[in-house]
């Protein structure tokens, strides 16, 4: 059966005495199942920033990511510190959704990014 391929590409088969005559190792690094079917699974890698859950998705780029930690923002792939809670890093991160945008008053919660503290 090993010579029939009878486990999933990438993994080893070994011949065993008993019934189905076969074994199939473990599943490559980022994918997940038995060794005779493995599916990717990106979560595997550990893609989310420490403690954000990470959920398996159908379509590219097959993750998403929850919330940051209380006291900080961004988009869950990346965290930074977030001193008023207002849902904006006090710094800009190196990602293109709005959350990861640097707060404009970085002392006043102002979840809208509106100019609250009149400085333009």
């Amino acid at each position: 059966l090993c010579a029939r391929r009878a486990c999933s590409p990438g993994v080893t088969c070994k011949w065993t005495a008993e019934s189905p005559f076969f074994e199939c190792g473990s599943c490559p690094v980022g994918y997940e199942g038995d060794g005779i079917s493995c599916g990717r699974n990106p979560c595997l890698q550990n893609p989310c920033f420490r403690g954000v859950s990470c959920q398996k998705k159908a379509v590219d780029p097959y993750f998403a990511c929850g919330a940051c930690p209380p006291g900080l923002a961004g988009n869950g792939i990346l965290c930074g510190k977030d001193s008023d809670s207002d849902g904006a890093p006090d710094e800009g991160l190196d990602c293109a959704e709005r959350s990861c945008a640097k707060d404009n008053c970085r002392m006043q919660p102002n979840s809208g990014q509106e100019d609250t503290n009149g400085d333009g």
